[in-house]
């Protein structure tokens, strides 16, 4: 017991530590197991593997299945002349790319040009918009969704590309914060000294306190493109001729009617081709996510 105490006490371990790792551990197995589950399921075979071994591993890995998803994986589109016609996964995959990287930069900017402007300069309306900011966050908006759809049909932005650029370029509370609270604590030298070599407040932004606050530019970056890699409400209601893989995955979950596809592993399989994008994105970009931004110190 002594020698336990010992080391404890020499790795400064405490009850608390050992207290969170233990959540937070089978808090990863129970992100990571359901991950796990769809995946071995959607190789199964419905009737003569799922239904007698619900959990266990496959019996035989089916690949046929992801074959079959890939050929219903329709969703119906639009045409200009009001016509509706059903598009593959090709389609779905290159909408989807523009509307997230597009709304996906979009958001993050007005974000960080909006956190910039209150983080650096003192101004009276600067408290206001992070008042109004706040409030907006606390206050719940109910109801809003056919308003938003009659202004956006007024104005022009309905079912077009840059109308659903202009209309996800908001603020979002969040993320605001986030920029506000890293901006706000870079040191003023950095931009003083760069104001007494001639720069201008637009060069400070861009060549100072972007790259200082890219750690947190990123990330917010990607959390954009996962939610809006994930939306499918939008395109469903805004963009009827722009379906997304999004759309398509609830199409072919809740709005196709195909016994084929209707199994549990077929529409685990639509997940999963959903969500692998997402998973290779944050392969690629851990280290430079989860890593940790330092600032170094002035000349």
């Amino acid at each position: 017991m002594n020698k336990v105490k010992k080391f404890f006490q020499k790795k400064q371990i405490s009850v608390f530590s050992i207290i969170s790792f233990i959540f937070l551990f089978a808090y990863a197995i129970s992100l990571i197991f359901p991950l796990l589950w769809s995946l071995m399921t959607s190789f199964k075979d419905y009737y003569n593997d799922y239904l007698v071994n619900s959990f266990g591993w496959p019996k035989e890995f089916v690949f046929e299945n992801y074959i079959t998803i890939f050929q219903h994986f329709i969703a119906p589109m639009e045409t200009a002349d009001g016509l509706e016609v059903e598009v593959g996964m090709g389609v779905m995959l290159l909408n989807s790319i523009w509307y997230s990287l597009g709304t996906a930069i979009v958001s993050t900017i007005t974000s960080f040009l909006v956190g910039y402007v209150v983080a650096r300069f003192r101004f009276k309306f600067c408290e206001i918009i992070y008042t109004v900011i706040i409030l907006q966050m606390i206050i719940p908006t109910v109801g809003t969704l056919p308003s938003e759809l009659r202004m956006a049909q007024s104005l022009g932005l309905y079912n077009t590309v840059y109308g659903m650029l202009f209309m996800k370029s908001y603020v979002t509370g969040l993320y605001f914060l986030s920029f506000y609270a890293a901006l706000r604590v870079i040191p003023k030298d950095f931009a003083e000294a760069a104001y007494l070599d001639g720069a201008g407040n637009f060069r400070v932004m861009v060549s100072i306190m972007l790259p200082m606050a890219s750690g947190v530019f990123s990330t917010v970056l990607l959390l954009n493109f996962i939610a809006f890699w994930n939306d499918y409400q939008t395109p469903m209601i805004y963009m009827p001729s722009f379906p997304t893989l999004a759309y398509g995955l609830w199409y072919y979950v809740n709005g196709s009617y195909d016994l084929e596809t209707s199994t549990v592993p077929m529409k685990l399989g639509g997940c999963m081709l959903m969500a692998m994008p997402l998973l290779i994105i944050f392969i690629i970009f851990q280290k430079k996510l989860l890593g940790n931004v330092s600032i170094g110190g002035l000349k």
